[in-house]
């Protein structure tokens, strides 16, 4: 694990899960240019090489460390905890961006594996659920603090071949609900971010053939950094982002 440079003790910090590309990447582009602190991971090593490579020209020096692994995974979930504390002394905010799909084409749910749902479950629920539980001690000692879990217009829509991902979206919107209620007079923010359709390799996967409207990562990524900052305060537990703007949903 790399060494923090001991100019950044003392800066905020975020922890963005599944940040090497689409809104994650975005999202962390935009803290560390206003100079921010990120402990960012994704499960593909390499392409998260990439990614920070690209990062660390924005941030000042040591502002940046990437992990690699899977937030399924409960030693990567202690290791993000360790290196945000470790390298910069402090959490602010905690981004769970990481989710999957599951099967690739999306299927019916009579088709639905059950042992992959189970797996959609564990990255898209489980995960975020168990960083916040991690997180909430060091949260709660900080001036600010704000948790953001990216959910997705399926949690609600109930669409057609979109089960399994939308029923653990809709998971986390209801622990982001409760969360919300229980956190929120410790001083900790909560809440379950629908950033809607995006231009994304998660979103061509599953739509290959999307003729609509996408909204770009990088007006999406703004609109929560602002939430993160505390300079959009809301009300709701559950938002959405309509081009670019926080709404309540």
């Amino acid at each position: 694990m790399e060494s923090a440079n001991s100019t950044r003790i003392g800066h905020p910090t975020a922890i963005i899960t599944g940040a090497s590309q689409g809104l994650g990447y975005a999202l962390c582009r935009e803290l560390l240019t206003a100079g921010w602190n990120v402990v960012i991971c994704a499960q593909n090593g390499e392409r998260l090489e990439i990614a920070a490579h690209s990062l660390r020209t924005l941030g000042s020096p040591g502002a940046l460390t990437a992990l690699a692994g899977d937030v399924a995974d409960e030693s990567l979930r202690l290791a993000l905890i360790d290196a945000a504390l470790r390298h910069y002394g402090q959490l602010n905010a905690l981004v769970n961006n990481a989710s999957t799909l599951g099967q690739v084409p999306l299927p019916t749910l009579l088709d639905t594996d059950g042992q992959l749902i189970s797996q959609v479950f564990a990255v898209n629920a489980f995960a975020p659920l168990r960083l916040m539980q991690l997180s909430y001690p060091h949260l709660q000692k900080s001036r600010f603090a704000v948790v953001v879990n990216v959910s997705s217009d399926a949690a609600i829509g109930g669409y057609e071949k979109w089960g399994a991902y939308g029923a653990s979206k809709a998971a986390l919107d209801l622990l982001s609900k409760t969360a919300a209620a229980e956190w929120g007079p410790q001083g900790v923010r909560v809440y379950a971010v629908d950033p809607g359709d995006m231009d994304t390799a998660m979103h061509r996967m599953a739509i290959p053939d999307d003729a609509g409207a996408l909204a770009d990562p990088t007006t999406v990524a703004a609109a929560i950094a602002d939430l993160l900052t505390g300079s959009m305060p809301a009300t709701a537990a559950r938002l959405r982002i309509v081009a670019g703007r926080i709404r309540e949903s």
